[in-house]
């Protein structure tokens, strides 16, 4: 079966991992990936690329989001053709599937983000909505307007008093407030937002725009527009460094790592990613 870019990247990643260049991921780390085309989840040991474990997952899985605690893994059941509407739970620790969650009436879920051990946060397309789900009882608690259209990836602050949606069709993100009942704070940053980061001092957020190949950085206490910075192809994925000094952005159609530097506000590099199998005209048949 041809591999997903998703298992391409991550096949460069451990790859990476191998090189002197890098160092090794701490023992005990494991890596979760999740094949969209197959729906499952492979928890990976990174140093060594050994799968561990491989568990069916719902429809179309498209983001994993692990426990502060390192024990349980949930999956957002994003869909196919068909609006998926389900999270998958797998617990590392005992290695078995603990639950699948109906979200109904909500659909489409994508980002993730685990507020404690027991609860996580999670965009609804259909709902215009970050769901509180608690993981114990199986069930949504609350679900908190975004005010625009398709709130797809999410970035919670490391304080946890909020949370902020790129939302793609509105040409904006939400500011979201977890402990009061104040209506959402929308602010246009610009065409096709999808990838958001904020950053660990809890200081900026960085949005890529699909629409424009660039990212915008924001004041997140004031959400006010600091810069944008022009980018590679289709910035889809941005993270930060654990000490926020560098802001790594995924460029699907470019096929590159991106690398800047948070500080300067500058590209410092790219990393071409090795591209699939069947897309390599020097690959050997089959």
């Amino acid at each position: 079966m041809p591999r997903s870019p998703l298992a391409v990247l991550v096949v460069a990643l451990l790859t990476s991992c191998a090189s002197s260049r890098v160092d090794s991921a701490p023992p005990g780390s494991w890596l979760a990936v999740l094949d969209k085309t197959d729906a499952t989840l492979r928890v990976i040991e990174p140093n060594s690329g050994t799968v561990k474990d491989l568990a069916p997952t719902g429809n179309g899985p498209h983001e994993c989001a692990a426990s502060p605690d390192g024990v349980l893994f949930v999956a957002s059941d994003y869909g196919d053709a068909t609006p998926g509407g389900t999270l998958t739970v797998w617990d590392r620790v005992e290695r078995r599937k603990r639950a699948t969650i109906d979200l109904a009436p909500h659909r489409r879920p994508h980002g993730v983000a685990f507020l404690s051990n027991r609860t996580v946060l999670v965009t609804s397309e259909t709902s215009r909505a970050v769901l509180e789900v608690d993981l114990v009882s199986e069930r949504v608690v609350r679900a908190l307007d975004t005010g625009a259209e398709t709130s797809h990836m999410l970035a919670l602050a490391p304080d946890h008093e909020r949370v902020f949606t790129a939302n793609i069709r509105g040409n904006s993100i939400s500011a979201i407030d977890l402990a009061g009942d104040a209506p959402p704070k929308v602010v246009p940053v610009g065409n096709q937002p999808e990838a958001i980061a904020i950053t660990p001092d809890g200081k900026e957020l960085w949005v890529g725009l699909n629409g424009e190949d660039a990212l915008v950085v924001l004041d997140a206490r004031t959400l006010e527009v600091k810069t944008k910075l022009a980018c590679a192809r289709l910035p889809i994925r941005v993270a930060c460094t654990p000490d926020g000094k560098l802001v790594v952005v995924a460029c699907a159609m470019s096929g590159e790592l991106a690398l800047f530097d948070r500080a300067e506000k500058k590209e410092l590099a790219r990393i071409a990613l090795p591209p699939r199998a069947e897309d390599d005209p020097n690959a050997p048949p089959g």
